[in-house]
C-alpha cells in the first residue's frame, strides 16, 4: 500500500504506454500533484479548527454569522470557541442554553440566569446574577448589549446582581464582676452574701451590600 501523498503518477500509468517520455513526463507532474494533493486537507475545516490561524478563524466567523464577535478583542481560544459553537447556536438562539453558553466564553463562569418566577420578580423578565465581578466597566456595556442580541423578544433583562462576600473575624470576649455588700454596722458579710461573677459575651456582625445595575435597552 502506498499512502497517497507519497503515491507517484508513473506507479499508475498501464505498461503498454510506459515509456521514456511518459516516465519523464509523470515525474515532472509529481511535484504539481503533491502539492495539491497536500492541500486536500485544507478543505477539511471545522474538524482542524483548533489548528487554523487566527486570520483563517476570522474569516470563518464573518461567514458563519458569530453573534458578538468584533467588540470585544478576544484571544484566539475564545474565538474559536464561538466559531466551533455558532452552528448550533443559531439553530437554538433565543434560548436560555445558547445566552449562558455565550456568557460562560465571552466574560466569566460563576453566574446564573434566573428567571421571573424563581426570584419573584415580573412575568417575562430575568436577572443576571454572579459571584464574579467585572473590573472594566467598558465590560458591562458589552454583557447587556450580548444579552440583548442573545435573548428571545418575549424576555426583559431587569438587571445585573453581583454578590461579593468579605470573610472577617468574630471575637468573642467575656467580663468577670464580683460585688460584695457590708452592713452599715460594721460587721463583715457572710460567704452567701458575695454575689457571683456574671458573664457578659460579645459579638460581631456581619454587613453585606449589594449592588443592582439595571439594565436598559441598548442599541445592538
Amino acid at each position: 500500500m502506498t499512502s497517497l501523498d507519497a503515491l507517484k503518477l508513473v506507479d499508475l500509468l498501464p505498461s503498454r504506454i510506459t515509456d521514456e517520455y511518459m516516465e519523464a513526463l509523470s515525474y515532472a507532474l509529481d511535484p504539481e500533484l503533491q502539492e495539491i494533493t497536500a492541500a486536500i486537507q485544507e478543505a477539511v475545516i471545522m474538524t482542524r479548527i483548533n489548528e487554523l490561524s487566527e486570520d483563517l478563524v476570522d474569516l470563518l466567523a464573518w461567514q458563519l454569522h458569530v453573534d458578538f464577535y468584533e467588540p470585544l478583542g478576544l484571544d484566539l481560544d475564545r474565538k474559536r470557541a464561538l466559531v466551533k459553537n455558532s452552528l448550533i447556536w443559531h439553530r437554538h438562539k433565543g434560548t436560555k442554553y445558547v445566552l449562558e453558553s455565550m456568557i460562560r466564553i465571552l466574560f466569566f463562569d460563576n453566574f446564573k440566569i434566573e428567571e421571573w418566577f424563581e426570584y419573584g420578580g415580573e412575568p417575562y423578565f430575568f436577572r443576571l446574577v454572579s459571584h464574579d465581578v467585572i473590573t472594566n466597566p467598558a465590560q458591562y456595556k458589552d454583557l447587556i448589549r450580548a444579552i440583548y442580541e442573545l435573548k428571545n423578544e418575549r424576555s426583559w433583562l431587569e438587571g445585573l446582581r453581583f454578590n461579593r462576600e468579605n470573610e472577617g473575624t468574630v471575637f468573642v470576649g467575656m467580663v468577670g464582676r464580683r460585688i460584695r455588700r457590708f452592713q452599715i454596722d460594721g460587721t463583715l458579710p457572710s460567704e452567701s452574701e458575695v454575689a457571683p461573677i456574671a458573664s457578659y459575651i460579645g459579638s460581631v456582625g456581619k454587613q453585606t451590600r449589594r449592588y443592582m445595575i439595571i439594565s436598559e435597552e441598548v442599541d445592538i
